[in-house]
């Protein structure tokens, strides 16, 4: 799976949304960050997706996070055994 480097082009592969964004890791699926209790935020097709894959990629990355300053990139894990910030070694 490529992505594009250019900004412009990253949308939810569900909602269509472009902002928010998250990669999944191992599928190269692009979806909204997660919705937030009141119904606002994102469009949670990150963790749907997640969700529909058997729950078996459980990795995403921010889009826009990733910098050669590998502290800025925000990781993620929806593993119910992690369900939070990633580390970067």
């Amino acid at each position: 799976v490529a992505i594009s480097p250019d900004p412009s082009s990253w949308k939810c592969e569900k909602s269509g949304a472009t902002d928010n964004l998250w990669l999944n890791l191992s599928t190269g699926f692009i979806g909204g960050g997660r919705k937030n209790w009141d119904g606002s935020g994102g469009s949670n097709g990150a963790l749907d997706h997640y969700q529909e894959t058997g729950e078996r990629y459980p990795l995403v990355v921010k889009l826009g996070t990733i910098t050669e300053d590998i502290d800025t990139a925000d990781c993620y894990s929806y593993s119910k055994e992690e369900d939070g910030p990633v580390q970067i070694p």
